[in-house]
């Protein structure tokens, strides 16, 4: 995976960190809230991005979340 490659450690911490967080809160519901973030338009480009970041680790991730 590239975003393994290219992020350091502290950043991949805080982004596992942060998943767990929303796994938490949101359940079976992580990457529909995800989705939802990331294509939020009220939302800036930089925050968007970070969603999308957060999904494609979801996404990629080994947790059954759908």
């Amino acid at each position: 995976m590239l975003y393994e490659l290219f992020v350091s450690r502290n950043t991949k911490a805080k982004d596992n960190r942060e998943l767990n967080n929303i796994i938490n809160r949101y359940g079976e519901n992580t990457i529909e809230e995800l989705r939802k973030r990331a294509k939020d338009q009220s939302l800036s480009l930089r925050d968007r991005r970070h969603w999308r970041r957060l999904l494609r680790l979801a996404n990629s991730s080994s947790l059954d979340l759908v």
